[in-house]
């Protein structure tokens, strides 16, 4: 019987972590659904919510970005009609830190030439106080 009840109570706290593991996944999307909505529309100020201090890309062809580099790329050279990502997936470590890999593809128009590539992305997020942090970004070129 007492096996019985600790396996039960193993179990329910295992599937406790579960849901907490379900749930910083949520956030952490919702923070990368935000990111892709300040692309499309050139938001400044939601990029400077969602980008650490200390925040730094890595893109083809460019020279690595900090955060005043990066939102200044996306406000000004970008004119994005349309942003997608797929093939998401989202590890999560010591529930403070999230790894994001997947596929993004920016349909519009980069320094005003058209531009449909796909690129594989890894976001690294940190939460910080209550608020989770793009810290560090890379992009690379991808056939899909």
């Amino acid at each position: 019987m007492l096996k019985r009840i600790l396996f039960l109570l193993l179990a329910l706290g295992l599937t406790g972590l579960g849901q907490a593991d379900q749930a910083l996944e949520n956030a952490v999307l919702q923070q990368e659904a935000a990111l892709k909505t300040a692309m499309a529309g050139a938001d400044s100020a939601t990029l400077d919510r969602l980008l650490g201090d200390d925040f730094h890309a890595v893109w083809p062809d460019e020279a690595p970005a900090d955060k005043a580099e990066q939102k200044n790329c996306l406000t000004t050279r970008f004119d994005v009609d349309k942003v997608e990502t797929s093939q998401v997936k989202v590890r999560l470590y010591n529930g403070d830190t999230a790894v994001v890999t997947g596929l993004l593809t920016f349909q519009g128009l980069y320094n005003g030439k058209p531009m449909d590539v796909p690129r594989r992305f890894t976001h690294v997020w940190v939460k910080q106080g209550h608020d989770w942090k793009l810290v560090s970004r890379h992009l690379s070129r991808s056939e899909k």
